[in-house]
């Protein structure tokens, strides 16, 4: 059903709503019919783990939505600390590192104008640029900022949360 705040499905007649009870508006219609097929192959019990798009959908309405300032400054925070700038002191694992993140880092730097430092081992080094992350993670809507913070979360890299909702990277290369 298409309304003036976006889009919902309806199970049985009734408006399919959150955990928390908040009606579940969607952004486009490609999300609402993909979400509308994951509740149309569940069978007698519902199982969470056949639920992807519901799942990250349900977290955009009742956790980014209402708690935008705070998964920005979440988000910002990995950007400070981003697992990307702490390599290896052994040469083998050191150079993996470098030939597998540093494009990442590069990309920062090139398209966002932030240049992030890498250090050797894992103690916290100051990072000027990440003041920079505020900014640009704030520019995204409610929907992409939470796929940035989902991404985010499971990789352990801003960086690469980036690029996953930049569509440059997938999700079997965010893990690799």
């Amino acid at each position: 059903l298409l309304a003036d705040d976006g889009l919902s499905i309806q199970l049985d007649g009734r408006n399919l709503r959150s955990p928390a009870g908040s009606l579940l508006r969607l952004p486009t219609m490609s999300l609402a019919s993909a979400i509308a097929n994951e509740w149309r192959a569940q069978g007698d019990d519902i199982d969470p783990a056949t639920l992807p798009l519901f799942s990250l959908s349900v977290t955009v309405v009742d956790r980014v939505i209402p708690q935008r300032d705070a998964i920005i400054a979440e988000l910002s925070g990995y950007g400070r600390n981003d697992l990307l700038c702490y390599r290896d002191h052994q040469d083998d694992l050191a150079g993996h590192q470098q030939d597998q993140w540093q494009p990442w880092l590069d990309r920062l730097a090139k398209n966002w104008g932030i240049t992030l430092q890498v250090i050797a081992g894992v103690m916290p080094i100051p990072q000027p640029d990440a003041a920079k992350f505020t900014p640009l993670i704030a520019g995204y809507d409610d929907w992409r900022l939470g796929m940035l913070h989902r991404a985010t979360s499971l990789s352990g890299s801003l960086v690469l949360g980036l690029g996953f909702v930049d569509a440059v990277i997938d999700d079997e290369k965010i893990f690799t």
